[in-house]
């Protein structure tokens, strides 16, 4: 009876520390704000629990791929398969992949041979699972966020230029030409009325050019909140990342029984 009891606390004992290495690793996804960081925090559990494996993150453009051995064309081919699959979970002795829309995890170690923690590890992979997809989502966010600001900035910069020198050549134009038409209303030998026409066609052109300089200045006051916007959205998403890594600073180990 003591030989049972003592082996029901060390299975007991030892799923307490395994669901506490993903507990920290849920707690330090969340103060990672790169794709490497999330692979070197996948890569401290699975070494606390013993398991050798293979990564591969995917942000719709870009595949990166992660392991604790060299990947080889047979690793590769399974994460190919995987990606065009609609399979969860799949299981073959030592083998355990697992399936998300932008992570895949494959085991190569599984415990297969000792029932009860072989299944402990599949639960324990099916919650990590969800937590790296989750962390991956809010990264590629973040990203893209940081990508269209930095675009909508190179083109607003590339617009301001372009009317300023738009703005400039103009007024430099019509204000030569108001310039010669008043003269031409002073010099020629024109009646009042011809005079009165001249100096009018001046006046309405300088007046256009002062409407198309308001409507130059409304559409970049507009670029310009949405820009704004923009810098707002990136700023609040990097310092929440920013305050949640101060918050963790110097508490990325963590030892359970």
């Amino acid at each position: 009876r003591f030989e049972q009891a003592s082996e029901t606390a060390r299975v007991a004992m030892e799923a307490a520390s395994e669901i506490g290495h993903v507990m920290h690793l849920v707690d330090a996804l969340a103060h990672t704000n790169c794709f490497d960081g999330v692979a070197e925090k996948v890569g401290k559990l699975f070494a606390a629990l013993g398991l050798r494996y293979h990564l591969q993150i995917f942000d719709g453009h870009d595949t990166y791929r992660y392991s604790t051995d060299v990947i080889n064309n047979s690793i590769r081919h399974l994460f190919d398969n995987a990606g065009h699959s609609e399979v969860r979970i799949i299981e073959h002795k030592r083998l355990v992949l697992l399936r998300f829309d932008h992570v895949i995890i494959i085991l190569i170690n599984a415990p297969w041979e000792d029932s009860d923690r072989y299944g402990r590890v599949k639960d324990l992979l099916c919650q990590t699972g969800p937590a790296l997809e989750s962390r991956i989502r809010t990264i590629m966010v973040s990203n893209l966020i940081e990508d269209q600001h930095e675009k909508v900035m190179s083109i607003m910069n590339m617009m301001r230029q372009l009317s300023m020198d738009n703005q400039n050549n103009t007024r430099n134009i019509m204000k030569g030409l108001s310039e010669k038409l008043e003269v031409s209303a002073m010099s020629l030998d024109l009646n009042e009325a011809q005079e009165q026409h001249l100096l009018g066609l001046s006046t309405e052109a300088l007046d256009s050019l002062e409407t198309l300089y308001t409507a130059n200045d409304a559409l970049e006051g507009h670029f310009l909140y949405l820009i704004d916007s923009l810098t707002r959205v990136h700023e609040l998403t990097s310092d929440e990342m920013k305050k949640a890594e101060d918050e963790s600073e110097g508490d990325d180990e963590i030892e359970l029984f």
